[in-house]
């Protein structure tokens, strides 16, 4: 749904009545270049301030253009989880401090904005062993693992869903048991209290 069209209110109400519990907006990615120039259009204030009174989250796919709206919008809406698809597809090259994914550990200060760890971050990381267990410690250590959940992305990362799980175990295989616990499966079951049952 386009966030910023007239009814949109009553659309989303629509979906929330439905089940929802959460939006997505997809500002470019795979399929087309990322455009988050309308990410903080002020016509779409509305629907924020209907997920904002219901505590229901907003996940958005971008990059680090992006990353200055998202920041206003979950300071602005700051009941809203704001749910960062991909991390926001970092700049993942140096290290140890990675100062190209320096506009993803900004989002760090503001409490309701989340990652998702996918495996197109994991894709990221090829060909350089061990940077990627440094950068996820890094991360942890910002934002914490209760900020931080696991999306498989399947069907449209390749691979079964068993084995895209795998490798994301493998890849948290760093961390301590409940950080690992946290990132997934725990910070899911707080976003989406639903999934609970």
């Amino acid at each position: 749904m386009d966030l910023t069209a007239p009814g949109a209110v009553d659309e989303a109400l629509h979906w929330i009545g439905r089940g929802v519990t959460g939006l997505r907006i997809f500002t470019g990615g795979s399929t087309k270049k990322v455009d988050a120039s309308g990410l903080d259009d002020r016509a779409s204030y509305p629907v924020w301030e209907l997920m904002n009174e219901r505590g229901l989250s907003m996940c958005i796919q971008t990059d680090a253009s992006g990353v200055p709206a998202m920041k206003a919008l979950a300071a602005r809406f700051p009941n809203v989880p704001v749910i960062v698809d991909h991390f926001s597809s970092p700049d993942v090259v140096g290290g140890p401090d990675f100062p190209g994914a320096a506009p993803m550990f900004s989002m760090a200060e503001i409490p309701n904005i989340y990652l998702k760890f996918t495996p197109i971050l994991l894709l990221r990381f090829e060909g350089m062993e061990g940077r990627l267990q440094d950068f996820l410690g890094l991360t942890v250590e910002k934002f914490g693992a209760g900020r931080i959940a696991w999306g498989s992305n399947w069907p449209n990362s390749p691979g079964t869903l068993k084995g895209i799980l795998a490798g994301a175990r493998a890849a948290l295989s760093g961390l301590g048991a409940e950080e690992q616990g946290a990132i997934l499966g725990g910070t899911t079951l707080r976003l989406y209290r639903s999934l609970a049952g």
